[in-house]
């Protein structure tokens, strides 16, 4: 699995000896993914060159650091200290091309047209078309200028530049400074400094102390595989726990792996699945996988384990009156339906009753023939119901 390999890798190199926030925010990466896809290196791989921008370690409120983010991200947002660092956008078009009516009279079957939408439309009969675009343009990055400007409760630093030339109408955020500057009477070229309002030192004494220490990981403990505990997740399923001594441990296991199987083609993957949730050995893996061969390749089941079968895997269905059937395999061969069911331990009289049950609700749903096949995984039969 990714995340087991890299943990080994990290053990491997020794970088798991010191408190790195970096490393632990991508292992929480890796678990994320390992957790949601399907679980191989190059899957993930695909998937980090799609998310590693959009990742950053997020700093818990309250303690020493700085945020670093978008100014769209910081909508609604509230700080005491802001730094605007590279305030010099630019106004752009807020679209590459036009379309336009046209009305041309060597050409009159062109009734509309794609421009490109540049200056050089500010001297032609599509001057206010450009004008209009770049009103829109202005509009967007005022209301920009606006959110990162509204954001400090207290102070707001802003990083910008001295203008490249003179200009009579504003397109830059640079423009929107010193033109503010020069309405106030205060821009002066050689001054590159501007300090606005009163500058209050904050008193640490009055705030409130917020306790951050929590838990501090010195380093980052990676033992072996085999050496760890594995958690039988899927206990409650396998065994019956009410009753322990009703069914058999073994033919459990046997029957949720053949729920879990869609084909034989997936058989190893099932097992390497059970193998890693910690539900068999690898030692009753090999067994399992020979046993579940061996009922599957019977001649009465093999042909209803072919990766073209309509299947139905522990389906529900849901009667009139509320009850819930759930038969273990349902395969639909065109108008006819096979029910199979699996049982533990010995043969019963109404596990026939339950298999026709299952059959005669699907008639009723529409299917004009239905096969019944009784699989005892304990006793190794299966048995055609009549």
């Amino acid at each position: 699995q990714v995340f087991e390999k890299l943990e080994n890798l990290i053990a491997i190199f020794k970088i798991n000896n010191f408190n790195d926030s970096y490393i632990r925010f991508f292992l929480d990466a890796v678990l994320e993914f390992s957790l949601t896809k399907e679980n191989n290196i190059s899957l993930f791989i695909e998937w980090w060159e799609e998310k590693k921008d959009k990742k950053s370690i997020i700093a818990p409120a309250g303690i020493d650091a700085v945020r670093i983010m978008t100014i769209h991200k910081s909508k609604g947002l509230e700080f005491p200290v802001v730094i605007y660092p590279f305030a010099t956008d630019k106004l752009r078009n807020t679209k590459e091309s036009l379309w336009v009516d046209t009305d041309i009279h060597e050409i009159p079957e062109l009734k509309s047209s794609l421009i490109t939408n540049n200056s050089s439309l500010s001297e032609t009969i599509f001057a206010p078309l450009y004008d209009l675009e770049r009103d829109k343009s202005l509009l967007d990055l005022l209301n920009v200028l606006y959110v990162v400007m509204t954001r400090p409760s207290e102070r707001l630093y802003v990083l910008s530049k001295m203008p490249e030339k003179d200009f009579a109408k504003a397109e830059s955020v640079t423009d929107f400074f010193v033109s503010y500057l020069k309405f106030t009477e205060l821009w002066n070229e050689n001054t590159s400094q501007y300090n606005f309002g009163k500058k209050i030192p904050r008193d640490k004494h009055s705030e409130e102390v917020i306790d951050n220490k929590g838990i501090q990981l010195h380093s980052y403990n990676i033992k072996p595989r085999n050496q760890t505990i594995l958690l039988k997740t899927k206990a409650n399923e396998i065994w019956d726990t009410e009753n322990p001594l009703r069914n058999s441990e073994w033919g459990n296991i046997i029957h949720h792996a053949l729920s879990k199987i869609v084909n034989s083609e997936n058989v190893e993957s099932t097992i390497e699945d059970l193998f890693k949730s910690g539900i068999i050995t690898a030692k009753q893996a090999d067994e399992l996988k020979k046993n579940i061969f061996e009922i599957i390749s019977d001649p009465l089941l093999s042909r209803y384990f072919r990766k073209d079968c309509v299947l139905k895997t522990e389906a529900e269905i849901l009667l009139k009156d509320g009850t819930v059937l759930r038969p273990d395999r349902v395969i639909i061969d065109g108008g006819k339906a096979v029910v199979i069911d699996y049982k533990t331990g010995g043969i019963k009289e109404y596990h026939e009753d339950q298999i026709r049950e299952y059959a005669e609700i699907l008639e009723e749903m529409g299917y004009a023939e239905t096969e019944k096949i009784l699989v005892y995984t304990d006793l190794k039969k299966i048995i055609c119901v009549a």
